[in-house]
């Protein structure tokens, strides 16, 4: 078999970002440092964006390159180019509105027909889930793979695929491509820090790539209590009340609670955010009435807890 790509997309979503904070572009093949023929097979990815992504090739020998790979629903570029003996940088750009994402790598061409560096060699590139992402231990996290070869047209051969954790072993998911190339599975992982490690193997070389991900536990709701104003208090319509709460946590510091008052007559009054100390304090004036106050208070991943007290509001 000549050069083995192996491409695998995942998500349940480096390169600079751009347009979004998962925007990125990455050169997959050619290998950093390969040496190549003059036509060259280029794949790329694009992650995040919109559908209006354009992307294009260029070398610092030869400019601009004339490419059609457009990404497809994956965001997988595949383009063919023919480039000048010598050595290239060759860059890989992705555009989205007025954001850039880019990648670059070095390649040495060669006369027609020099075999690559890397050409029995298996590449493998794991691209998703995204480095740095994060997951729940209950979420069912779906694999995607797809092979890339210049030459498959006798199929994939004997090919060993294996997913593994840092935490949780050998991964059961897909472990042969079908006949497009495609690798799909799904699995949970426990809580933790992982490092996903995809390593394939032709019986001749083999290749690994790895990410890190966290994988997030059960989450223990926030707690809150209302300390000022007591339930059943009065006060006139032009005095600014202290309101204050104290909130914690069992993962989230109390710097990272948010607190949110509303009230029964006037609706939304603040927001504020803990203190070290886990209080929540701040000051609003309410209209005559009787007033239910609720304050809620949400932790970083999105779970909130409510408490209400009541306050009686008259003219001065």
């Amino acid at each position: 078999m000549s050069s083995l790509l192996l491409i695998v997309l995942a998500g349940c979503d480096d390169a600079p970002p751009s347009a979004s904070d998962d925007f990125s572009v990455r050169v997959l093949h050619p290998l950093d440092e390969d040496t190549l023929g003059r036509e060259v097979n280029l794949v790329g990815l694009v992650q995040g964006g919109s559908d209006e992504v354009s992307v294009w090739w260029e070398s610092t020998l030869d400019g601009l390159l004339d490419t059609d790979g457009a990404p497809d629903e994956d965001g997988v570029i595949f383009a063919t180019g023919t480039l000048s003996e010598g050595t290239h940088e060759l860059w890989l750009y992705a555009e989205d509105y007025d954001q850039q994402a880019f990648d670059s790598i070095t390649v040495s061409i060669g006369p027609d027909g020099t075999v690559e560096a890397s050409g029995e060699a298996l590449t493998v590139a794991l691209l998703s889930p995204v480095d740095g992402s994060t997951h729940e231990d209950d979420e069912q996290i779906s694999f995607q793979g797809m092979l890339y070869s210049s030459d498959s047209s006798s199929g994939w051969g004997d090919l060993s695929v294996r997913w593994n954790s840092s935490i949780d072993g050998t991964l059961t998911v897909d472990d042969y491509p079908d006949s497009e190339g495609r690798l799909e599975g799904t699995t949970t992982l426990s809580a933790g820090t992982h490092t996903i490690t995809l390593s394939v193997s032709d019986g001749d070389d083999s290749h690994e790539d790895s990410i890190s991900i966290e994988v997030l536990g059960f989450n223990f709701p926030p707690q809150i209590s209302i300390s000022t104003p007591s339930d059943g208090s009065s006060f006139e319509s032009d005095d600014q009340i202290y309101l204050k709460a104290s909130v914690s946590d069992k993962e989230d510091d109390p710097t990272a609670l948010e607190v949110s008052w509303s009230s029964s007559l006037d609706g939304h009054l603040i927001t504020v955010y803990g203190e070290k100390d886990g209080a929540a304090r701040g000051y609003s004036t309410l209209s005559v009435g009787s007033h239910t106050l609720t304050a809620i208070v949400t932790d970083s991943r999105g779970e909130l807890v409510s408490t209400s007290t009541t306050v009686s509001i008259t003219k001065p």
